[in-house]
């Protein structure tokens, strides 16, 4: 077989290739840059200078005035020179005429090497195998193809090699070029065709078989892509068919054609194929024409001896326009011809001097440039902008035209065209990666062109430009995140901009701000051009205001002196000057406690909104979580954290711009739940019963009222009972009681469902205490205990959180002895510390004191008294603290109306002052039965108000009546008088408080038989005004007997001995100092002298009656129930002859049992019987001598 070799290609020529061409070159030599030739030697520059980057390049053109090569763009097809006016100028060319780095010329002749055939000198390397018998058939970088079975050692010659008898009758001749490679398989017979159809392999892993053709695309950016035009089969007639590949997943290649094309094809065949290099640093061209509208033409060839074109008889290898075909079916065929040349993008934005910088490359100049074929006449026919050519193209399926890129001129031999516009619009992305594409436009002209001389000059200016958008609280790059202004001129401006060597590329840049209406679409501002100010970032303020709205901000800067425009990326802010409003807010409703966390609606609006875009802020002080972010009108639901008794939550709104509402502030009063004993959010309240000493609990209904009481325990009548809250710090309330037996202190942990554990001991010795409440005083989490001494002395011991107290008092302070009782309140201040609720014994008038605990006298500050409440106008048997018992959200005090007994509820709550929200709120009837809990001091027999026993004596001589006020211990300190008046009375007896005003009283029965109550005033005088009659024919009785409660009601009572049957009558107190329907109490006591009650001598919680039999002068102890009825008799002690004058006293020595005096008649002795505490008595002790002047104790 011939051998077949390539038209000869003329090597690269680097003058420009049209005249605006080298007026710009010429311009660029003409202007040196400010590198002086000191820095750099041009000598050692060479005749095609080249420098690493851009900058070096740049440098070196400016400094000797030449184009210096970019090294990394210094290709065999594609060259990037740097100018000395400071611009790029891309030399791109059609084929691989240029110098390749420094390598010299491409060369294709083959050279054996390792083996192997390949070119003397390439960018892309193709191997043929020549004597390795391990190497494949023909291998690049990228794909290859082997034979299956024994291939010969090739001949070669030039860029020729041949390989003979591949198969019997089969031959391969190969043709290498730069950048493609051609392979023709002569086939002599169907044997040899057979062999040649399932011979080939190829790597399946990278081949993919399209059309018949074979494609090897590494990635999607083209990197290394090679394709393989259709392999074409041309029999000896001149026939001409596609054949079809088939690629097996093991690399076989299976050729076929048709069974009807190869039954009627003659041998010998051809099968041609041209192997292309389609990496982006290689240039195409090729051809299609109507007269072979399925055959490739690539880069003129066609599968023949010589070029398509020329064998068809135009004496040139590229063709234009209408032509005639002489392969076509005999001479002179009329065909259509067009001519394509594929530049690739030399990716400038990889040669980037300077990473600080984005940088653009805008088009300056683009001349493309073709020569005539050799003997041709030049022809300029217009040009079409196409997609990009490839391998594959036929004039059945060529490039789609983009556009037009206009016409050229011929200037001698060659033709050229002014493509600047066309370039531009291609390249105009600096990220682009793909190719321009030129082909020829149709025509009725013929042009013939030397196909591989194309040509394509660009000049680039540089604009590498550095951007920083404004501080992000001017503008944001997303809508959803933009700020707000709530003014109508806001600031803009504070862009950074920098350019690459602006003291020699100096772009000349202005810019501008476009306000654009997000929601319209409508541009509502647009500033003045303003000169950029490189590297520094003013602000500016807008002079025209803008309305409410959201707006894209788009800056623009345009240069004066370069094809440089630059919008950044936009921006937005919104605009909003109107203030949001509350419409509404809602607390959910109901008992709130502090810790609690409460529900409330807020209803909220702002103009303008929703916008999908602003957000109003909404929360309080005191919530719980973030704040609420709304985005639209609405209801915002909140939880607020109830931190106090006295709560407040001050509401914030506010708008994304920093607009606000006025802040409302909303009370949100509370209590502590320091009651609720079974669990059921309502404060319940514990008593013990008098009658028979029961401990009742009395839940709470939460409107005030309590259900009727469940027993929780028998004999508490003993027990003084507080409610003092969670002691045992497990988060459930718990009761605390002194057993007034002994003084031992007791805690008794609640359960939470009404019932109460085993009870834990918290102290000893305080019978001496008088009055003592519990709470939290140190502001610690605990609840402490305090109390009150018979001299007014507070003794505070803190709470070790378990049930218990420290042993040691912490704090002392000083109330004085009118105080009878304490009782601990909510902390009605809010100043963390619980209150205290103290009784003025002598005046009856009730103050609240705030204790700071641990402290002096001078940290017992009076809050307030309760002048305007209940507790002045009404006068109550017994009082306690009961937490929020209706609902309301205010600390309630309950009170037994002494005289009717009704419960009596008072509210109070704390503003800068104690004021009352609800006063004499009756809750119920019949309390007077119930002992409510809290401690009071027992001032039945304290006349003068300073907690102490008192005793009355009458002079006989004259009929004076004296106090002699109790020292609290054994004996008598100041003595006061009632003066004379009471001389003429037959019987003195003290009667407690009868009249239930709170203060003690006597009683008097006059020789009519008159009985009088002579109210005391508290402070150990009385009014003889005010002396109240209570009845009439009372000398039927022997002895009278009062002071006392004996049937459990809650009011005292009195008895009396009739004289003429002996039976012992019981007179109910009414509370007002009147008197109900006598009952029977016993009979029998004609034989008894010197009756009197001392009160519970027995600590069993009733009151009880001691006497002296006259047949054996012993004293006898009967023991009351509580019910209006007595126990038996009990001994206690005989010998009480000569004794008279029996009188009760009281907790006279402070030891917290019940005593009682006698006189002795032979010398007037008063001896003071200190009682035990179990109705009789340890020692006397004499407190008096001399009385025997007295004619009446009391």
């Amino acid at each position: 077989m011939n051998e077949a070799s390539r038209p000869e290609r003329r090597p690269f020529r680097r003058a420009a290739p049209v005249a605006a061409v080298a007026v710009a070159v010429a311009a660029t030599l003409a202007a040196p840059g400010p590198v002086s030739a000191q820095t750099i030697d041009c000598s050692t520059l060479g005749d095609n200078p080249r420098r690493s980057g851009i900058a070096a390049a740049l440098d070196a053109a400016a400094a000797c005035a030449v184009e210096v090569r970019v090294s990394a763009r210094a290709w065999d097809q594609m060259t990037v020179y740097a100018t000395p006016a400071g611009q790029l100028h891309l030399v791109s060319t059609a084929e691989a005429v240029q110098e390749y780095l420094d390598s010299g010329p491409s060369d294709p002749t083959l050279e054996a090497f390792a083996g192997t055939l390949a070119q003397t000198n390439s960018r892309w390397w193709a191997y043929l195998r020549y004597d390795d018998p391990e190497a494949p058939l023909f291998d690049t970088l990228v794909g290859g193809l082997d034979w299956a079975g024994d291939i010969p050692v090739p001949t070669y010659e030039g860029t020729t090699a041949f390989y003979d008898e591949l198969s019997p009758g089969l031959d391969l001749t190969a043709d290498v070029g730069s950048t493609d490679v051609g392979f023709r398989f002569n086939v002599a017979d169907l044997d040899a065709w057979n062999a040649l159809a399932t011979g080939l392999l190829t790597d399946a892993s990278r081949a993919e078989a399209v059309d018949g053709s074979l494609r090897f695309d590494d990635t999607d950016s083209k990197p290394d892509t090679e394709w393989t035009t259709p392999f074409t089969v041309r029999d000896a007639a001149g026939a001409v068919h596609r054949a079809d590949l088939d690629l097996a997943g093991d690399g076989a290649l299976t050729v076929t054609l048709s069974e009807e094309a190869l039954a009627a094809a003659e041998f010998p065949l051809t099968l041609s194929t041209q192997w292309a290099d389609r990496s982006y640093r290689a240039n195409e061209w090729g051809a299609v024409t109507s007269a072979a509208a399925d055959s490739t033409l690539y880069r003129g060839e066609a599968g023949l001896d010589e070029p398509y074109f020329a064998a068809a008889g135009q004496s040139a290898d590229a063709v234009g326009g209408s032509y005639c075909d002489d392969l076509a079916g005999g001479e002179c065929a009329q065909a259509e011809a067009a001519v394509y040349w594929n530049f690739e993008w030399p990716m400038l934005a990889g040669l980037d001097p300077d990473t600080s910088y984005t940088f653009e490359y805008p088009v300056s100049a683009a001349v493309f440039s073709v020569d005539a074929a050799e003997g041709a006449a030049c022809s300029a026919p217009k040009l079409n902008l196409t997609e990009e050519y490839s391998a594959a193209a036929t004039w059945n399926d060529r490039p789609a035209v983009i556009g037009s890129a206009g016409a050229g001129e011929c200037e001698g031999g060659t033709a050229r065209y002014d493509l600047t516009d066309a370039v531009s619009g291609a390249w105009s992305d600096p990220e682009a990666s793909g190719s321009v594409t030129f082909g020829t436009a149709d025509s009725t002209e013929t042009a013939r062109f030397d196909g591989g001389s194309a040509r394509l000059d660009v000049f680039f200016d540089i604009a590498g430009f550095f951007y920083a958008g404004p501080h992000y609280s001017l503008c944001r790059s997303l809508l959803d995140a933009a700020p707000f202004f709530k003014t109508a001129t806001p600031e803009y401006g504070n862009t950074l901009v920098k350019t690459w060597r602006s003291e020699t590329l100096d772009l000349g840049l202005t810019w501008t701000a476009t306000f654009t209406d997000q929601t319209t679409g409508a541009v509502a501002l647009t500033t003045d051009p303003k000169p950029v100010p490189l590297g520094s970032s003013p602000y500016y303020v807008l002079e025209d205001p803008l309305p409410n709205g959201k707006y894209r901000v788009e800056y623009d800067f345009s240069s004066t002196t370069v094809d440089f425009s630059y919008r950044a990326a936009p921006c937005y802010l919104v605009v909003d000057t109107a203030a949001p409003e509350f419409l509404d807010i809602t607390v959910e409703p109901g008992q709130r406690y502090v810790g609690d966390t409460v529900g409330a609606a807020i209803e909220v609006a702002d103009e303008g909104f929703p916008d999908g875009l602003n957000a109003l802020t909404v929360g309080c002080s005191v919530c719980t979580g973030p704040a609420g972010v709304l985005t639209e009108n609405g209801v915002h639901d909140v939880e607020i954290q109830v931190t106090d008794t006295n709560g407040r939550a001050s509401f914030y709104l506010l708008d994304k711009a920093g607009n606000s509402a006025e802040l409302p502030v909303l009370d949100l009063p509370a209590t502590y739940s320091k009651n609720d004993f079974d669990g059921d959010r309502h404060q319940d309240l514990v008593t013990v019963r008098r009658s028979d000493g029961a401990l009742l609990l009395h839940a709470g209904k939460g409107d005030g009222t309590f259900a009727a009481p469940t027993v929780l325990a028998t004999g508490w009548g003993h027990m003084d009972v507080t409610m003092p809250g969670d002691i045992t710090s497990d988060g459930r309330p718990d009761l605390f009681a002194r057993d007034n037996r002994n003084g031992n202190l007791y805690t008794y942990p609640g359960d939470g469902d009404g019932g109460f554990g085993t009870r834990i001991s918290a102290g000893s010795g305080w019978n001496t205490v008088e009055s003592f409440a519990v709470g939290e005083f140190f502001y610690s989490g605990f609840v402490d205990l305090i109390g009150v001494k018979s001299d007014g002395a507070v003794v505070v011991h803190r709470g070790n959180g378990d049930g218990t107290f420290g042993a040691s008092p912490v704090g002392t302070s000083q109330l004085g002895r009118s105080v009878d009782m304490i009782v601990n309140l909510d902390n009605l201040s809010g100043e963390n510390e619980d209150e205290l609720m103290v009784r003025d014994a002598r005046t009856g008038e009730y103050w609240i004191y705030h204790l700071r605990a641990g402290q002096t006298s001078s940290a017992m500050a009076g809050l307030a008294d309760l002048e305007s409440s209940a507790f002045n106008t009404r006068l109550f048997s017994s009082v306690t603290s009961a937490g929020d018992t209706d609902g309301d959200n205010y600390a309630d005090l309950v009170a037994v109306d002494a005289a009717t007994g009704e419960l009596v509820r008072e509210s109070f709550r704390y503003d800068y002052g104690l004021h009352a929200v609800a006063t004499d709120q009756v809750e119920g009837t019949g309390w007077g039965r119930y002992r409510l809990p809290s401690v009071q001091a027992d001032g039945t027999y304290d006349y003068t108000g300073d907690g102490n026993a008192d005793v009355f004596a009458r002079r006989a001589s004259d009929g004076k009546l004296y106090v002699y006020n109790g020292n609290g211990s054994t004996g008598f300190g100041p003595i006061g008088t009632w003066g004379t008046g009471l001389k003429s009375l037959t019987l003195l007896e003290t009667a407690g408080d009868f009249d239930g005003d709170g203060f003690a009283d006597l009683l008097g029965r006059d020789s009519d038989g008159a009985l009088y109550l002579y109210p005391g005033n508290g402070g150990g005088g009385h009014d003889p005004a005010s002396r109240l009659r209570i009845g009439t024919g009372w000398n039927a009785m022997s002895a009278i007997v009062s002071g006392q409660d004996f049937n459990g009601d809650g009011k005292v009572d009195l008895i009396a001995r009739d004289k003429a049957t002996g039976y012992l009558w019981l007179y109910p107190g009414k509370g007002d100092g009147t008197l109900a329907a006598r009952v029977q109490f016993s009979t029998g006591w004609n034989g008894m002298r010197e009756i009197t009650s001392p009160g519970d001598l027995d600590h069993d919680g009733h009151a009880d009656v001691i006497g002296i039999r006259s047949s054996n002068d012993c004293m006898y102890f009967y023991g009351g129930r509580g019910d209006g009825t007595l126990k038996a008799g009990v001994l206690v002690s005989c010998n009480w002859t000569g004794y008279d004058q029996v009188a009760a006293v009281e907790d006279f020595d402070g030891d917290g049992h019940g005593d009682w005096i006698a006189r002795r008649q032979a010398d007037g002795r008063m001896y003071l019987y200190r009682g035990n505490g179990t109705g009789g008595f340890d020692v006397r002790v004499t407190i008096v001598t001399g009385w025997t002047w007295a004619n009446a104790v009391a």
